[in-house]
């Protein structure tokens, strides 16, 4: 069966994550295909983790010659293949995630701050009370990726 290649991306976006809303970011994008030289139609597929497991481990888990990737499999049938990560996901930008004040006094997040410096429970006021995201946001992070995704398949 025919390789694939890969190419990486960062694009760039302007978040509206509450936490950094304006700021210029960089989203991650992967795409993934059998002939980038071929002229033939492009089949985009896009792939987007949930909250637990980055993009790349979720589906393009390169183990085995590629056996365990989802992404690769699909881009050998003929699709061309985009694993996006969204912001404070795997190599996409992190936006205030290192205030240790910002933790969930609750003892299992607590837990996995152990043995990082300041992991003891922090009774004051935090620095930023509201959520990282919302649906908003990933919603419009999305936008932003099937847009270029459009412009670089011409597919409708």
């Amino acid at each position: 069966m025919a390789e694939t290649v890969y190419e990486d991306y960062y694009l760039d976006h302007k978040s509206t994550i509450p936490a950094n809303a304006g700021d210029p970011v960089k989203l991650f994008v992967r795409r993934r295909r059998k002939n980038p030289a071929a002229d033939q139609p492009s089949r985009p597929v896009l792939m987007l983790h949930g909250r637990s497991v980055a993009a790349l481990a979720g589906f393009d888990l390169q183990y085995k010659n590629g056996q365990y990737s989802w992404a690769e499999q699909l881009a050998k049938k003929d699709f061309d293949v985009f694993v996006m990560e969204l912001q404070g996901s795997g190599l996409s930008t992190r936006p205030m995630m290192d205030d240790p004040k910002n933790v969930s006094p609750a003892p299992a997040q607590r837990a996995l701050l152990v043995p990082y410096p300041n992991a003891e429970p922090y009774t004051g006021p935090v620095s930023y009370a509201a959520q990282l995201n919302n649906s908003q946001s990933d919603w419009d992070e999305v936008d932003t990726v099937v847009d270029w995704i459009l412009d670089q398949t011409g597919a409708a």
